[in-house]
């Protein structure tokens, strides 16, 4: 797990990427409780959540806020991710800790922080960044590098966390 720091990120909140938590999930999620985390951004397919976390999360009343993407893919829609980023940056705005996740926090997670990033106004090569600043594994695959490098927000920085639209999944206790 990795907080991550960078300027163009609303500073009010925080936002730790890393992998699925391990088994027993319980445990995993406990230790995401002790460092604050409120909001789970959970990048997983269906057939790769299991019941057991689902259910570990919402015993910790950890909301959960989903976009799937498949495994060593890249998002099927520019448009839905940058609604999902919107909202991500609204929720940092808020002072929310979030724990953005995929399975290995690799491929899928790089992808979507280097959109996040962009989309929040960092400047430079989004891929370099992701490296730099959280693992220099990110991005596994020349489609998500291309992906994250291509990809154009659809709200420009200075208003990304005002403009979500409230698109994706969302799961937790109360839903």
């Amino acid at each position: 797990m990795v907080t991550i720091a960078h300027p163009a990120l609303p500073p009010e909140g925080r936002l730790i990427c890393g992998p699925r938590p391990l088994r027993p999930f319980r445990e995993g999620v406990a230790a995401l409780v002790e460092l604050g985390v409120s909001t789970i951004a959970c990048l997983l397919d269906d057939h790769e959540m299991p019941a057991e976390l689902v259910a570990a999360y919402e015993t910790a009343a950890l909301e959960i806020v989903r976009f799937q993407i498949p495994d060593c893919g890249r998002p099927a829609s520019a448009g839905a991710l940058s609604a999902f980023l919107d909202d991500l940056l609204l929720r940092l705005r808020r002072r929310e800790t979030i724990y953005l996740h995929c399975v290995a926090g690799l491929g899928r997670t790089g992808t979507v922080l280097a959109c996040l990033l962009k989309t929040a106004g960092a400047p430079g090569d989004p891929v370099g960044l992701v490296r730099a600043i959280y693992d220099a594994r990110a991005l596994e695959t020349e489609e998500q590098q291309r992906f994250a490098r291509t990809f154009v927000p659809a709200t420009r920085p200075s208003s990304a966390g005002g403009a979500s639209s409230g698109r994706g999944d969302r799961l937790g206790a109360g839903s």
